[in-house]
Order: C-alpha cells, then sequence, then structure tokens
C-alpha cells in the first residue's frame, strides 16, 4: 500500500442495541472531525443486513443512500453510504464502518454449498479476502464492530 494510516477500531457490543448506540456515537463523532456523510459507509456481509440497518438509521432521523446494483455513489447526493461488502469493491470512503460482522468462519460455514473440507477452505479464503476488500476501502478511517 501506498498509504498507511491508523489502526481500525475494533468494537464488540454485548447486543445489537449496544452495537447501534455506539455506531450512532461513531457516526457523529465522525461528524465532528469534519467527515461528511456522502464520504461515511456502513458496511454490511448481506443485502438482509443492509436492508436492517439503513432502516434502523432512517428510523433513528438519518438521511441514507443505500447502494446496490443499480444505485451508483453519487457524491452530490445526500446520505451516509450504506450498502454490502460486495457493493463497495472499487469505491473509496473517507471513512467506513463494517457493521454487525461475525467472522469469516461463520460465513464460511453459512455460504458454503458443501460439507466438503476443500470447498469450507475455499470458501474461507473468499470470506477473508471479502473482508479484505471491505477494508481497504477505508482512506481515513475504519471501524470493525460486531455483536457477542
Amino acid at each position: 500500500s501506498l498509504t498507511h494510516g491508523v489502526l481500525p477500531d475494533e468494537v464488540s457490543s454485548p447486543s445489537r442495541d449496544a452495537e447501534r448506540k455506539m455506531l450512532g456515537e461513531t457516526i457523529a463523532r465522525l461528524r465532528t472531525e469534519g467527515f461528511v456523510d456522502s464520504n461515511i459507509c456502513l458496511v454490511l456481509r448481506t443485502n438482509e443486513e443492509v436492508d436492517e440497518y439503513a432502516d434502523w438509521l432512517k428510523a433513528s432521523g438519518e438521511t441514507v443512500r443505500r447502494l446496490d446494483r443499480t444505485t451508483a455513489d453519487d457524491q452530490d447526493k445526500p446520505g451516509i453510504r450504506v450498502a454490502t461488502m460486495h457493493r463497495v469493491k472499487g469505491l473509496e470512503f473517507d471513512a467506513v464502518i463494517i457493521a454487525g460482522y461475525k467472522s469469516p468462519e461463520y460465513y464460511a460455514q453459512k455460504f458454503a454449498d458443501d460439507g466438503d473440507s476443500g470447498v469450507m477452505v475455499d470458501q474461507l479464503t473468499s470470506e477473508r479476502c471479502l473482508l479484505h476488500v471491505a477494508a481497504t476501502r477505508a482512506k481515513r478511517c475504519l471501524v470493525v464492530s460486531g455483536v457477542g
């Protein structure tokens, strides 16, 4: 890498509510540090999680721009970005918050099509690569958050 930054913040919360409280505080802190909403991206592993967290942000009064296959990241459009790990490939944000993350092992088991150990190794490698891609979308700040 041509750039090096501070180490990511890794936060484990005891419950989803506690995680959401921490995420709200993190977003507020980022704003006070000069980050603009259109350059903050909440990244999640699945589309279901994207829907859940986007709904929570909206219910909290936040403006949200959900990035999916058909939605470009237009920086002129307001809102905190919310997207899957797959969708953020090729994009960059000043701040990335990987939220609700469990572990590469968890997702490898969840998404493996076969119980074969070779398939599991490939799936685990794929999940680790996907986490790496999501984490390297951050230019200045990375937070990785999970429950448990």
